[in-house]
């Protein structure tokens, strides 16, 4: 087949980066890259902090990164400034690309109503949703509304957003998802109630090979623990923080470590975090590592034994599970949103619910003292993440979603 012109939004590019929603959008793009697509990412400046062009990527837009629900007028000034900065960067760049697929990854940072101009243009759209954002969007980004329904937007910024909840007008998305792919079941059946969605795919992410090469492990259950991961309230800090302390005060392995690797968007809250660690008796067995280069991941998972995947919200589908799994750790995580959808309970690793940090303790104790169950659950597992979960199968399964959502004879001139 002819190979696509691709225009991929983001609101972040790797090595620019907060999470996996990004590194995961990076490495698609790699893929497509390597089978002949001609792509073109267009995305802000965050990390940069200026205009540049780097060979195919452009860096060019303004994000809110941290967007809050507010409706004061200066909220509304800055939102306006975004969208008249914004909205000629994308709308332009369509236009001189003249792409056969504009493919979004997260954009609500930055300027979502340009997404839905696009679409009235003519350009065929596909969404990679592997964040909540869709159901959210209303609440940070009330711009998008704007041209189809100025009254309504100018009623819920008088009346605030009280009305706003109440007719349900937040979810009334004018966006369409048509052809939209999911990175997890959970993830497409939570965003279904914003409206019709079809030819939705849900290809979950995949584990680069290349990198992430496995290494000869030893039969014998070590005692190094890892997580890897924002710091951050959602990510269950304070769960880890309190399973390990259980680990080796209640069940008595005083000898097991535990590797933390990852940063906060908030130094205070990782300091308080730190502090935790010390009332809780542990901090000279916890080593906080930081923000690593994603190079140095595979030598990280080598290097442990289990991966403690406590997070309190839901989360979509997790690239740092299916890497640890892919490299041989057992995985204890938490019962949230699409975790459980890779990780089953006592077949593909341990499994606790939500803040329950004696379940997690009780699940690594147990690994401790059955290095038999251990190996057993990580054989299975990496069968499975061998079987299913590659990058080169993930990359398969988009290139083929684009080329279904794409009429090459009736490409937008």
């Amino acid at each position: 087949m002819q190979p696509l012109k691709i225009l991929v939004l983001t609101s972040l590019f790797p090595p620019h980066y907060i999470g996996g929603y990004e590194v995961g959008c990076g490495d698609v793009v790699a893929g497509l890259r390597a089978k002949g697509h001609d792509v073109t990412v267009l995305t802000s400046t965050y990390g940069v902090d200026r205009e540049v062009r780097e060979g195919f990527i452009e860096r060019s837009l303004t994000i809110d990164i941290h967007p809050v629900a507010q409706t004061t007028l200066a909220h509304q000034r800055r939102l306006y400034e975004r969208e008249m900065h914004n909205q000629p960067h994308i709308l332009e760049l369509a236009k001189a690309l003249k792409p056969d697929i504009v493919f979004v990854w997260s954009f609500y940072q930055a300027s979502m109503s340009a997404v839905r101009m696009l679409q009235d243009q003519g350009y065929r759209t596909v969404f990679f949703i592997s964040d909540h954002w869709p159901i959210r969007i209303g609440i940070f980004d009330p711009w998008h509304y704007m041209p189809r329904h100025p009254l309504r937007w100018i009623g819920r910024k008088l009346l605030g957003w009280k009305l706003g909840r109440k007719t349900g007008f937040r979810n009334n998305l004018p966006i369409s998802y048509a052809n939209a792919i999911f990175a997890s079941d959970f993830l497409l059946k939570q965003t279904q109630p914003i409206g019709p969605m079809p030819n939705t795919n849900v290809i979950r992410w995949g584990v680069d090979y290349d990198l992430f090469v496995r290494r000869e492990r030893s039969a014998s259950m070590g005692q190094r623990l890892l997580f890897v991961g924002q710091i951050s309230g959602h990510k269950g800090m304070e769960t880890l923080l309190e399973a390990f302390a259980l680990v080796q005060q209640k069940h008595g392995f005083a000898q097991a470590t535990l590797s933390i690797v990852g940063a906060g968007l908030s130094a205070e809250y990782t300091s308080d975090m730190q502090r935790y660690a010390e009332k809780l008796g542990i901090s000279q067995s916890v080593d906080w590592r930081g923000k690593l280069p994603r190079q140095e991941l595979p030598d990280i998972y080598a290097s442990h034994d289990i991966l403690i995947f406590p997070s309190r919200w839901d989360e979509p589908f997790s690239i740092t599970v299916v890497e640890a799994l892919a490299m041989g750790l057992v995985v204890v995580g938490s019962d949230t949103g699409g975790t459980t959808e890779i990780i089953k309970h006592e077949e593909t690793g341990m499994v606790f619910a939500r803040d329950d940090a004696a379940g997690c303790a009780a699940h690594i104790a147990r690994l401790f003292n059955q290095p038999a169950l251990a190996e057993k659950l990580r054989q299975q597992a990496t069968a499975i993440v061998d079987r299913e979960f590659r990058m080169t199968t993930m990359i398969d399964r988009v290139e083929a979603a684009l080329y279904a959502a794409c009429n090459k004879d009736s490409r937008h001139d």
